[in-house]
């Protein structure tokens, strides 16, 4: 059995690809990028002994009724894992599709090109900030080197973030559910 605390704002994958399911602003999704950043030094340099997630994407990042990033390891489900779809944050595209083929090589083109990475933006999105795009940018580029060891390591992307971005990890931390009490009384129902 799993157990999972309620994430009611679904996955990261449904509000991106999902017409249905709310689209986020530039604001929530910075704060989801800052909080799964977060998350993911804390499991590779605070946890002893670390943990690596085995397949990080939008499907893995759950969020919260405030939208705060919530990242779960499902990878030990095969039929979920074969399920699941990675996604990009910024640009709402899918990992591979007919239209651009691989998204890393479809965001490599664009990165190398300064001019042209505000094409790379979800046209959903009515505003951002190109000082925060840059930096996002600048790190994607950093972690899609192809030999692993030129990659920076978690703390040096919460760094490099955190000099435009001022989300604290206090910030990016869910807020408690102001009907808190009301879930309590409604698990400990179930539990009778």
């Amino acid at each position: 059995m799993m157990v999972f605390e309620y994430a009611p704002n679904g996955t990261l994958f449904e509000h991106l690809h999902v017409k249905e399911v709310e689209h986020l602003d530039w604001n929530a999704r910075i704060r989801i990028i800052m909080g799964t950043a977060y998350c993911l030094q804390y499991m590779h340099h605070d946890l002893n002994p670390p943990v690596a997630h085995a397949n990080l994407n939008s499907t893995a990042i759950f969020l919260t009724d405030d939208y705060a990033a919530k990242i779960a390891e499902i990878s030990f489900w095969s039929e979920a894992a074969a399920l699941s779809k990675t996604s990009e944050t910024i640009s709402g595209k899918l990992p591979n599709s007919e239209e651009q083929g691989n998204l890393v090589n479809w965001a490599a083109e664009y990165l190398n090109d300064k001019r042209s990475i505000s094409y790379m933006i979800d046209p959903t999105l009515k505003s951002f900030r190109n000082n925060e795009l840059d930096v996002i940018c600048e790190v994607i580029q950093e972690c899609i080197q192809p030999d692993p060891r030129q990659r920076p390591t978690m703390k040096d992307v919460v760094n490099k973030l955190r000099e435009v971005i001022a989300i604290s990890p206090d910030q990016a931390t869910p807020r408690l559910s102001p009907l808190w009490w009301a879930e309590l009384e409604i698990l400990s129902v179930e539990a009778t």
